[in-house]
C-alpha cells in the first residue's frame, strides 16, 4: 500500500522459495542456488549462500535493483542468524523472535511484534461450529410466532435471518468491521456479489445486510437435513450448476422476487469457495440477472473470512472480519456485447481493495509468455 518494493531473502533454495514468492506476487527473490552440472545436482551448493554476510550481499543487490539505501529499508526477521542484515538495515524489524533475538531487540531497542498461529483445532472449535450452525434451526423456531401473528413470510425471514447472524457471530466470537456501509442501504433492490472464502460468509452477510435478502446456492445444498429446507425457506433458490440451462430456469423467479417483493440478491460470482484469499474468475450469471431486472450491482469484499473458518474444516475460531461495500454499480446501459468487460471492471475493483492487482498483472504476464512459447 506504501508503495514499497518488496523482496524475498532466504537461506533456502529457489525449490522452496519461488512458490512462496509467486503466491505472494514478490518479485524480488534471492536464495540459495544448489550447483547442477551437466544437468544434475552436484551436492555441493553455489557460494555465496544466502546465509549471514552472503544474506547482507544479496539485500545489497536488491537494493541496487531498486535504488534503495540500506538505512531506508526494513527487514523483518524471526531468528538472531540474521543478525547481521538486522543490522545493516535502518529499520529492522523482528516478528515472533526466537529466545536470542528477543534478547537483542530488548538491549537495542528495536520494535518487536508478536502474531500468535491460528493453531491446530481443539474441542471448543468444534463445539463452536455445531453450536454457530445449530442456532440456525433455533433462529426459525423463534420465527414461527411472528408468522403465526402477521402471515408474513418476509418478515419471519428477516427476523430469523438476523437473530441467526447475530446469535453465530456472538457464539463464533466474531467480530465484523464495515467500511462503506452507507452503500448497503443507498440502491435496494440490488445483487449483492461477494468474494466468497468460507462458510462463515453465511454468517457474515446477513449480519451486514440484515433484510430482504433471497441467496442463490448449489443443488446439493437441498439434500442436507433439515438445514437445506431452512435454507430454502429462508428464501434460497437451490440450483444445479452442472445444467447451464436448468439454472437460468432456477434463477428467473429472482427477478420476480426484487422487483415485485423489493428483495435483493446475494451471489458469489466465483461460482463456488476459494481455496485461497486470491479472487477467481467471475461467471455470468449475477451479471445477466442484474440485467436482467435493471438493479445496480453492489460489491461486498470480504478481506479475510479464512480467518473464521478455512475451507474444507469443520471449525470456527474467534476473528475480527473486514468487509469492505463499495458504491452500486449501474447496470441499466450495459449491453450484452462488452458484458466480459463490465465484469472485468467490476472483478478488478475486488482485486484493488484486496490488493491483488499486481499479483493478477504477473499471472497475465505469465500467461502471455506460456502461449507465445
Amino acid at each position: 500500500k506504501k508503495g514499497h518494493p518488496v523482496a524475498l531473502v532466504s537461506a533456502a533454495t529457489p525449490y522452496q522459495v519461488m512458490p512462496a514468492a509467486r503466491e505472494l506476487g514478490i518479485d524480488h527473490v534471492k536464495c540459495t542456488h544448489m550447483e547442477v552440472v551437466d544437468g544434475k545436482f552436484s551436492g555441493a551448493v553455489v557460494k555465496p549462500t544466502c546465509y549471514g554476510m552472503g544474506k547482507v550481499l544479496a539485500a545489497d543487490q536488491v537494493m541496487a535493483e531498486v535504488g534503495a539505501k540500506p538505512e531506508d529499508c526494513f527487514f523483518y526477521s524471526d531468528s538472531d542468524e540474521d543478525i547481521q542484515l538486522l543490522e545493516h538495515v535502518g529499520k529492522p524489524r523482528p516478528l515472533n523472535p526466537n529466545t536470542a533475538l528477543r534478547r537483542i531487540a530488548r538491549g537495542r531497542g528495536w520494535p518487536v511484534q508478536d502474531f500468535n498461529s491460528r493453531g491446530s483445532s481443539g474441542p471448543l472449535d468444534y463445539l463452536r461450529a455445531v453450536a454457530a450452525q445449530g442456532s440456525l434451526i433455533g433462529s426459525a423456531l423463534a420465527g414461527l410466532p411472528i408468522y403465526a401473528l402477521t402471515r408474513s413470510l418476509n418478515k419471519t425471514r428477516n427476523f430469523s435471518a438476523s437473530l441467526f447472524a447475530d446469535t453465530a457471530a456472538a457464539i463464533v466470537g466474531m467480530e465484523i468491521e464495515v467500511d462503506g456501509e452507507e452503500n448497503i442501504w443507498s440502491s435496494r433492490p440490488c445483487v449483492f456479489i461477494f468474494n466468497h472464502q468460507s462458510q462463515a460468509d453465511v454468517i457474515i452477510l446477513p449480519y451486514i445486510l440484515r433484510r430482504d435478502l433471497a441467496g442463490v446456492g448449489k443443488k446439493e445444498i437441498g439434500d442436507v437435513p433439515i438445514i437445506g429446507k431452512l435454507m430454502e425457506w429462508g428464501g434460497t433458490v437451490l440450483i444445479d450448476r452442472e445444467n447451464s440451462k436448468s439454472a437460468q430456469d432456477a434463477m428467473a423467479p429472482l427477478v420476480d422476487v426484487m422487483l415485485k417483493e423489493g428483495r435483493s440478491v446475494c451471489i458469489a460470482p466465483e461460482g463456488t469457495r476459494s481455496t485461497s484469499t486470491h479472487v477467481g474468475r467471475f461467471k455470468k450469471g449475477a451479471f445477466h440477472l442484474a440485467m436482467q431486472a435493471g438493479v445496480p450491482i453492489v460489491p461486498i469484499v470480504i478481506h479475510n473470512a479464512i480467518d473464521v473458518a478455512p475451507r474444507g474444516q469443520f471449525v470456527f475460531k474467534p476473528a475480527t472480519v473486514k468487509v469492505s461495500v463499495l458504491p452500486p454499480i449501474p447496470t441499466s446501459n450495459w449491453r450484452l456485447e462488452n458484458l466480459d468487460q463490465h465484469i472485468e471492471s467490476v472483478r478488478d475493483q475486488f482485486l484493488i481493495e484486496l490488493d491483488q492487482m499486481q499479483l493478477q498483472t504477473m499471472k497475465s504476464k505469465v500467461a502471455s509468455r506460456k502461449k507465445a512459447n
